[in-house]
């Protein structure tokens, strides 16, 4: 078994854990210093899934970790109104009230019924993370493994075989990657080569719109198996 190499002046401790960057989660070990400061990330050598290798982004790890705009505290949102466009308004809280925000709602939701939660869930080696609502009392989640989303739920392509997104600046389709993106639309309807196209937050909020708490378990079979 590969042993970790130090790559740094200072001097601290090897730590096992599992990278959040994407739905596979690859076992790494990480370098930290007696100080609390992050060194080094590399991939575990004993894990089955991935071995000592790592992706560009799991590789780059401590660019993320120490990015100056990343979220350093929970926000908050104090703007109710919701939208394409429309500012949420966050504001930074403590990690106490946003604990006392997410204790209390379940509590409500629960009292109220338990099958009014809909976690996002992406099941995907996450499988286990159904668990937790089951035991809440639902069986209800959902997950949108793409922004944008054809019949059946397959992607929509264009010519290069990638998938399409909408432009609704220039009110066209666009490959996913076309550098010329100027926005992304969440919502709508759209016809891509003669295909009529909804974004997945769209497609979300139709279910959202036809489902009662009672009905979504079934619905979720029926269009899942399709």
């Amino acid at each position: 078994m590969g042993q970790p190499v130090q790559n740094s002046m200072k001097r601290g401790k090897w730590l096992n854990t599992s990278c959040k960057m994407c739905l596979f989660c690859c076992n790494i070990r990480v370098l930290v210093s007696d100080d609390g400061v992050l060194l080094k990330v590399e991939g575990d050598p004993s894990s089955p899934a991935n071995g000592s290798r790592l992706c560009p982004k799991g590789n780059a790890a401590i660019l993320r970790h120490y990015d100056p705009n990343r979220f350093k505290t929970p926000l908050k949102r104090t703007n109710p109104e919701k939208g394409p466009g429309i500012d949420p308004r966050w504001v930074p809280v403590s990690w106490d009230e946003a604990f006392d925000i997410v204790s209390r709602e379940l509590q409500r939701v629960r009292q109220d019924d338990p099958r009014k939660l809909l976690p996002a869930i992406t099941d995907f080696h996450k499988g286990w993370l159904m668990g937790w609502p089951a035991v809440f009392g639902t069986r209800n989640f959902f997950s949108s493994w793409s922004n944008y989303c054809g019949p059946q739920g397959y992607f929509v392509r264009g010519s290069e075989g990638k998938v399409c997104v909408w432009d609704p600046v220039e009110n066209s389709p666009k490959a996913w990657d076309d550098a010329t993106i100027r926005d992304f639309a969440l919502e709508g309807e759209y016809r891509v080569n003669g295909v009529p196209c909804k974004p997945g937050f769209q497609l979300f909020k139709d279910i959202l719109q036809r489902c009662t708490p009672e009905e979504m378990p079934s619905r979720r079979f029926r269009e899942g198996r399709r």
